[in-house]
This record gives C-alpha cells, sequence and structure tokens, in this order.
C-alpha cells in the first residue's frame, strides 16, 4: 500500500503543473470554497483509488476526470460570484434568498446559471461515486432547486407554460421593474388604440368633408362598442379563469420557494426534502431525475440529516 501511494504522489507531482493551470490547484493558494473542495477531492480519491489497488495510470484517470467535473460545475454556475460585493473566483456556490420582488422578474445580481448544462455536470458527477462529496451533492441540489424555480417563474410570466402569451413580460428585459414599466405602457396604448385613436380619426375625416368615410368609419366603431360591451361578461369570465390559472402557477413558484428553503446549510433534513419534492411531483411541477437521484444516494446514507461542509470521516458520532 505504501508504494501504491509512493506511485500516486509521483503522478500526482507529474499533474501539479496541468492542475495549477487548468484549476488554480497550488498549495499556496488562498482558502476558500473552490481551493478546499479541490484538496478534499484529491483526497477521496486518492483514497477510493487506494482502496480499489488501481494503477497510477488509472488513477490519473480519474484526478483529471474528476477535477474536469469540479471545474465544470463551478464554470455552469456562471463563475462570476460575489462575496461582500467584490468578484470572488473561490465561491463556486452560496445558498441565496429568493424574495417576494423575484416573483415578477429578474434581479440584477441574478447569477447566469446555463441550466441544462448543469443538469449534464450533475449526470457526469453522479455517474463517478469514486468522487462524491458532500458539498458537492449540496451546491448540485442547491443550485437546481435555485434555477428550476427562475425557469419556471420565466414560464409562467411568458406565458409560454398555459398557452397565453404575455407579450408585457417578453418584450421587456425580464427585469422586475422593466416588465412593470413594459405593462403599464402596453395598458396605455391599448387603451389610445381603442378609445382615442378611432374618434381621431373620424374627427380628421370629418374636418375634410369626407362625410361618407366618415359614417363608414364611425358606424364601424359604433358597431365594434356594441360588441364589446355585449360580449363583455365572456370577457369578464375568460380573465377570471386566466387569474385563476395564473394564481395556481404562482402557488406552485411558492413551493419550489419552500423546496429550495429545506436545502439551506448548515443541516439539511434528506427525509423533509424528499417529501417536498413528492409533493413537488404531485403540482405537477417540473423536477429533474438528477435531483432524485442525487437525494436517493444521500438518503440511502442517512436520510435524518445531511452536513453539506462534513464528509463522512468527519461527521459527530
Amino acid at each position: 500500500m505504501n508504494d501504491l501511494t509512493n506511485l500516486y504522489k509521483q503522478v500526482e507531482a507529474e499533474l501539479q503543473t496541468f492542475l495549477e493551470k487548468q484549476f488554480s490547484f497550488k498549495e499556496g493558494l488562498r482558502t476558500g470554497q473552490y481551493t478546499r473542495i479541490q484538496k478534499a477531492l484529491l483526497k477521496k480519491i486518492r483514497n477510493q483509488s487506494l482502496a480499489q489497488s488501481l494503477n497510477p495510470e488509472e488513477y490519473g484517470q480519474r484526478l483529471t476526470s474528476g477535477f474536469n467535473i469540479l471545474n465544470n460545475l463551478k464554470n455552469t454556475l456562471g463563475d462570476q460570484q460575489t462575496w461582500g460585493g467584490k468578484p470572488d473566483d473561490q465561491i463556486i456556490w452560496r445558498h441565496k434568498a429568493i424574495e417576494p420582488r423575484h416573483y415578477l422578474g429578474r434581479d440584477s445580481v441574478e447569477p447566469k446559471i446555463e441550466y441544462y448544462e448543469l443538469l449534464e455536470v450533475a449526470s457526469d458527477y453522479l455517474s463517478k461515486p469514486w468522487m462524491q462529496l458532500n458539498e458537492i451533492d449540496w451546491i448540485v441540489l442547491d443550485s437546481i432547486f435555485y434555477k428550476i424555480f427562475f425557469e419556471f417563474r420565466d414560464a409562467v410570466l411568458s406565458g409560454t407554460h398555459w398557452g397565453n402569451p404575455n407579450f408585457s413580460f417578453i418584450f421587456s428585459d425580464r427585469t422586475t421593474e422593466d416588465y412593470l414599466k413594459t405593462k403599464f405602457k402596453f395598458q396605455i396604448y391599448k387603451w389610445l388604440l381603442i378609445y382615442i385613436f378611432p374618434l381621431l380619426l373620424i374627427f380628421i375625416f370629418y374636418i375634410s368633408g369626407l362625410e361618407k368615410v366618415t359614417l363608414a368609419i364611425g358606424g364601424a366603431y359604433i358597431l365594434f362598442l356594441t360588441f364589446k360591451i355585449v360580449f363583455w361578461p365572456a370577457g369578464y369570465f375568460k380573465r377570471k379563469r386566466e387569474q385563476k390559472i395564473f394564481d395556481s402557477h404562482m402557488e406552485q413558484l411558492s413551493r419550489l420557494v419552500k423546496l429550495y428553503a429545506y436545502c439551506e446549510p448548515p443541516v439539511l433534513s434528506p427525509r423533509i426534502l424528499r417529501t417536498a419534492m413528492e409533493k413537488a411531483i404531485d403540482q405537477e411541477l417540473p423536477l429533474p431525475g438528477v435531483a432524485y437521484a442525487l437525494l436517493d444516494r444521500i438518503c440511502q446514507e442517512n436520510d435524518s440529516y445531511f452536513f453539506p461542509f462534513l464528509e463522512k470521516s468527519d461527521h459527530p458520532n
């Protein structure tokens, strides 16, 4: 075993330049989340490989693959994390608050997470149990649930989720402030188009002496208003149905927020999180299979508590 350990150290030494260049892995680097996970990952892969008596070449392949996945995860989560208002490349992910204002649009500091790339990286990570770390498990779950909220919110506000396009949201920059401004502008434009522009057009033709055109347009406008009054009750009930559907989607968003809140560290309850996910299924919420698979793996170890920032060897008895 000692001979194999020495061989592994030679492999690590040979890979050191590569690790430094690709993943900022240096012993003297300022301690932070990224460096802490790198060192824990190196230890985990080494111990797993020793237990399986892998040859140095296989060990080197595992190291490269493991660090690639970690780096891909960091890049997928935006690579623009901040701490104390300043950029910090040591931060891979932190649990963030979802506030009421987020229900109606994007935040200026909302991280640019590539959702489908995140699912792909998560699947790759899940397929390699020899690199399992509690903190990576938590980062993947927490970031997936966080992103699902915003993906589902955009689908609801844009109307694509329920087949009723909301052009106010679609033509805004999708921030809360711009969405509300655009919605107000659209209401003004609609009011002008229906009630002011036709009357202005009729007046122009009237003062121009075009009586027949004026009568034709005036008659058409009166007929339009008559139909609008006659069919107002149908429109009213249609809006009520749409509002009811919209409110149900807002309730689904609230459930996603609760689900995400159960992932807040320092201690998670896998059992409660699993129950919340099952309720989300009943609400027909879009949860990816990789999240279930990852939580199942956590529950197999212990479904009562989960410490994201402690590995199994560090857990209290």
